[in-house]
């Protein structure tokens, strides 16, 4: 396969043609479920465990600190807290209050960016 670079949109009257009635009805119905849904507390509970594992996520792929997944899945779900990371991670409490600060500061950057609540 040989590699093509990525060419630029059509200009806004060349876009008509690519739009779709089917679609706009669709991203209109989306938008209302999507404020239905954001007054619930079940997608401020699913936004706010998104935070946490990307936060976790982020860390770790940054080599900031390293354990198994069911120590992530434990923070996702309880939130993030150093006893839990000390009693479930196996790591003493000094390292794990500063683990938590770590991924409770990435977790205000991921708030911020992505999410404003």
């Amino acid at each position: 396969m040989e590699y093509a670079a990525i060419e630029d949109l059509p200009e806004k009257e060349a876009l008509k043609e690519l739009s779709s009635s089917e679609l706009d009805a669709l991203g209109k119905l989306w938008k209302e479920k999507k404020g239905e849904l954001e007054n619930s507390g079940e997608y401020r509970n699913f936004i706010k465990r998104m935070q946490r594992e990307w936060a976790i996520e982020t860390g770790i792929i940054e080599r900031l600190y390293s354990w198994d997944r069911g120590v992530t899945e434990t923070l996702i779900d309880q939130g993030v807290d150093s006893s839990l990371i000390s009693h479930v991670g196996g790591i003493n409490r000094d390292e794990a209050e500063n683990i938590a600060r770590m991924i409770q500061d990435q977790q205000s950057i991921v708030e911020g960016l992505f999410f404003p609540l």
